[in-house]
């Protein structure tokens, strides 16, 4: 039942599902504190910025054009 509690908190269970998760937590400490857990994370989650600082963005994009393969002609690939 642990593994509702993302469920629970993301309002993904059907009322019969809920009510169902609700009674085992009422009695299952182990799943209460997971529930518990999950709740505290989900809150440091919301503190945390959302945007990507710039030097991220340069770092990445420099990755990926180093990465890209080499095209030298219609329909060839890189290393064939």
């Amino acid at each position: 039942m642990a593994h509702r509690a993302f469920e629970l908190l993301d309002g993904a269970l059907d009322a019969p599902d809920v009510h169902a998760t609700h009674e085992h937590l009422h009695g299952c400490a182990r799943c209460r504190a997971a529930l518990a857990g999950s709740r505290r994370f989900l809150a440091a989650l919301a503190r945390q910025s959302s945007v990507a600082p710039p030097s991220l963005h340069a770092r990445v994009a420099a990755q990926l054009a180093a990465a890209r393969p080499v095209l030298t002609g219609p329909g060839s690939r890189a290393g064939a």
